[in-house]
């Protein structure tokens, strides 16, 4: 079961991945999606390399990247200037427009974590937003 679980997780992985460049080749960038829903500030849930892929692909936007949050933050100071943080300090960052979870098979337990320590936070699957721009 465990190896059908982690089959299927690999090939959404994959085609959100696809469907990412597919709309990047069609000139739709995450900086243009969170001006439609109105995000102006943003953290990213996931100081790995698909989050840091997403901040690549913003830095240079309008967008501003408030903090990284991360299970294994620790001995993880900074990207670029931007602090990288524990999830359990998410509450006491600075204040986003929306937070941006990256790792797709934990989209639920972070937003369970999350709404534990902060009901307030807005959050948004990675996942989602690719297929709604």
């Amino acid at each position: 079961m465990r190896k059908l679980e982690n089959e299927n997780l690999n090939r959404d992985g994959f085609a959100m991945l696809k469907r990412w460049m597919e709309n990047r080749n069609a000139g739709k960038t995450f900086a243009d999606y969170f001006h439609e829903c109105g995000y102006r500030t943003i953290g990213i849930c996931d100081a790995g390399e698909i989050g840091r892929l997403l901040y690549e692909e913003i830095k240079n936007s309008d967008i501003v990247v408030r903090y990284f949050a991360d299970r294994n933050a620790e001995g993880l100071r900074m990207i670029d200037k931007v602090p990288v943080v524990p999830l359990s300090r998410i509450p006491d960052m600075e204040e986003v427009d929306v937070l941006v979870i990256s790792p797709i098979m934990d989209y639920d337990a972070v937003c369970s974590l999350l709404a534990e320590k902060d009901p307030a936070i807005r959050t948004l699957s990675l996942k989602e937003a690719v297929y709604e721009f």
